[in-house]
This record gives structure tokens, sequence and C-alpha cells, in this order.
């Protein structure tokens, strides 16, 4: 089942909540349930309990960027690293006094390397929290986009994880909805395109080791267009091409020998 119909079956657009697309399926659930409901379909309840199922891994569970990653999930969040706080350094200065007066109180100066304006030090805080973004970006295991939001960065994130787990666990359909709706939200990006163009390709092995090899060879096709300039991927995928057809002549051997 594709993404946009599980949508289009729930009533809902792309853009829908988790919140939403649970108050919808227990509204149409009411309606379309055939013991509720005599004489309606039941094919048609059981599909839209499946594009429901597909919707709960693709949809965000996660409202606010402050939210943390599903617990779900390996617990590896995107570092972030905060400014480190600035530090003066004083020196003290005593000056000899003639006999039977006391002493002056030490002068407390500022070291000359210290900003001695406020608009010098924002201007390195800037500096210094830019470069700990930086730092930040580069201990990533990501590689985000320029044009992606915090939320959207922790998103990507959070879908990295939930996706390795759909395909560790066989649930290609699921894992397509998943890298499919992700990429449609987060279409600049080439890393999700990337994601996208290898889970197609882990379809397409397993329908050829199943003997679908027409369904293999579409996939196949798919993550070719999908990032077509990835030339490892290229590589893997005429591989998987000439395996396929190994396996459609062998099969055709033994239909003749039988």
């Amino acid at each position: 089942m594709e993404l946009l119909d599980c949508y289009r079956l729930l009533g809902l657009t792309p853009h829908a909540t988790v919140a939403e697309v649970k108050a919808s399926y227990r509204s149409l659930a009411r309606r379309l349930h055939p013991d509720l409901n005599p004489g309606l379909s039941h094919d048609r309840f059981v599909r839209l309990h499946q594009a429901y199922q597909v919707l709960l891994e693709v949809v965000p569970h996660s409202a606010t960027p402050a939210s943390g990653l599903d617990p779900d999930l390996s617990q590896t969040p995107v570092p972030t690293t905060a400014p480190p706080p600035r530090t003066t350094r004083t020196t003290t200065r005593t000056t000899s006094n003639p006999p039977g007066q006391p002493p002056e109180n030490p002068r407390t100066t500022t070291n000359p390397s210290s900003p001695p304006r406020a608009s010098s030090q924002s201007a390195s805080q800037a500096a210094s929290q830019a470069a700990s973004q930086a730092a930040s970006q580069a201990a990533s295991p990501f590689c985000h986009h320029p044009q992606l939001s915090p939320f959207e960065r922790q998103l990507k994130s959070q879908a990295y994880y939930r996706l390795q787990k759909l395909l560790g666990q066989g649930k290609f359909a699921h894992a397509i909805a998943l890298v499919e709706g992700l990429s449609q939200r987060l279409s600049v990006d080439v890393e999700v395109r990337q994601w996208q163009a290898v889970t197609y390709q882990r379809v397409a092995r397993q329908a050829i080791e199943q003997g679908e090899f027409r369904k293999g060879r579409i996939y196949l096709n798919k993550a070719l267009r999908t990032d077509p300039h990835n030339r490892s991927l290229r590589q893997e995928v005429e591989r998987d091409f000439r395996y396929l057809q190994r396996q459609v002549r062998q099969r055709s051997s033994r239909r003749v020998n039988s």
C-alpha cells in the first residue's frame, strides 16, 4: 500500500499529526466496522486498519523540538555542544604608603586581553557559538542539509533508527512507507534520498530471494532512479541484476527439465 493511499483512506494530509491519525481512525472504524455495521465490506475495514498501522510508523510521535527520541529506538541523539563559559583573570596591585597611614585597598585591573566593551564580548560569544555548532555538526553521524531546522534534524535522526529497526525485522512495506514519507517532508536532504534508494534495494533483494523476480526488477530500477549519481549503489544494483538474471535462467532450466 502506497503512503499517499494510507493518508487518503484516513482522509488526512501528509502533514497530519499522530493525534489526528488516531482521531480519524477511531471515527472511521466505528463507521466501517462490519460487526457494528452489518452489510459493510470486511476488506474495506482491513485496508483502513493497515493504513492506520503504516501511518503510526511514519508520522513522528513528537510535536515539539524539545521532546526526546522514541524510547524504542537507539538512544543516539545528535550531540550538541554549548559554548564554553568566558573567564577573566584578575591581578592585584598594591602601593606603598607613608608610615602611619593604612594601606590603600588593592585595586583590581582587568587583564588587557579581555574585551573592554560589551559589543566585543557579543561578537566573541557569537564566534564561539558558531565554532561550537560547527564542532557539533562534525561529531554528528548524519550529514544534514543546511536548510533543515533543529526539529527536522531530530526527526531525521529518529526516523533513521526506526528505519533500521523495520528493515531488521523484515517489515519492508512499513520501511518503504517511512522512508517515502521522510523523503517527501525533507525533500532537500540528499542523505534521506540515499536511504530511500538503499531501502528499495533491500526490498528488491528480498523479493528476488523469494522468487518474486518482477517485483525485484521494479525495485532495483526504483533504487537507480531515486539516487542516480551514487556510483557505489549503482555497482551494487548491477550486481543484483546479474544475480536476478541467473535466478531467472535457473528457474527456466528447471521448468524445461521437469
